[in-house]
């Protein structure tokens, strides 16, 4: 794949402090710091330039949630809903999200660096210019997506769920996997590495023996 640049955050320099409590479904241009959120349920929030600093969204319910232009820098959204959220200029860092349920998301020019997203749902989802760098997918579920311009870097993948996912174009060699949940017809276009090849290979039924001189 041909290396491609993700339009980071608009975020402006010095966003007032708030806190979430002050808002109803219009969050904007400020930053929410070292709050916990827990069990909340709201439909349609919007923020827009908010910067979230060690922020704790716990369980959480916010169905067609949109974030643009936002920043999550070493938060927690595990076993949250976000269901047909959409993501639009949108960095994550030092984050955690396990078990997070965002189905039928809409991503574009969207960056995880360095998360924990083990076990989330990304079902029916449409990933357009999205990096995942340097993060534990383990188990994910990626199910009848729909990836352009995707890049996992480095990141920990074992067990991921492909099913009904086209990996055209997407390259997987440089992160670690020991299997894959995918249809072979599926692999079509998609850049793995010799190792993982054997080990996909072996998937399928086919076994792999070593030739001795």
């Amino acid at each position: 794949m041909k290396a491609f640049n993700i339009a980071a955050p608009n975020i402006k320099d010095g966003l007032p402090l708030r806190t979430f409590a002050e808002f109803s479904d219009y969050v904007n241009a400020c930053e929410l710091k070292e709050e916990m959120i827990t069990g909340e349920k709201r439909d349609k929030l919007c923020f827009e330039g908010v910067y979230f600093r060690n922020m704790r969204f716990l369980s959480v319910d916010f169905s067609q949630v949109e974030f643009t232009d936002c920043v999550f820098d070493t938060c927690d959204l595990s076993n949250s809903e976000f269901i047909g959220a959409t993501l639009h200029r949108v960095q994550f860092k030092g984050s955690k999200a396990l078990g997070m349920n965002m189905p039928e998301s809409h991503m574009r020019n969207v960056s995880f660096e360095n998360c924990q997203l083990g076990l989330s749902l990304f079902r029916f989802a449409n990933l357009n210019t999205v990096r995942f760098d340097d993060c534990d997918l383990n188990s994910v579920d990626f199910s009848e997506n729909t990836l352009k311009k995707v890049d996992f870097n480095r990141s920990h993948i074992n067990e991921v769920n492909f099913n009904g996912t086209s990996l055209q174009g997407i390259d997987l060699s440089n992160s670690l996997f020991d299997t894959l949940i995918v249809q072979p017809e599926y692999l079509r276009g998609c850049t793995i590495s010799y190792v993982q090849a054997v080990g996909l290979i072996e998937l399928f039924g086919v076994h792999v023996k070593e030739m001795r001189g």
